[in-house]
């Protein structure tokens, strides 16, 4: 879970759970969130989309960069 709570605490949000948060469950605390600039060390569907969804909310621009592509959406609006 640390691959998805780091970015998100990062940007604002606060979790709750076990094992400093690595173990779900989890509990999420929104708040004002920030925008940031995330390169991601493992191409990963999952953090590329839980970065991008929690930056819409965010105050800026939040832009996600991996060392390969994991998943394309296309015509997403």
């Amino acid at each position: 879970m640390a691959r998805v709570t780091k970015p998100l605490t990062e940007m604002g949000a606060k979790f709750i759970g076990r094992d400093n948060n690595n173990l779900l469950p989890l509990a999420v605390r929104g708040g004002k969130l920030k925008a940031i600039e995330f390169y991601s060390q493992v191409a990963s569907a999952q953090v590329k989309s839980a970065v991008l969804l929690a930056g819409l909310f965010a105050e800026g621009e939040t832009s996600v960069t991996e060392p390969t592509v994991s998943r394309i959406i296309l015509n997403a609006c």
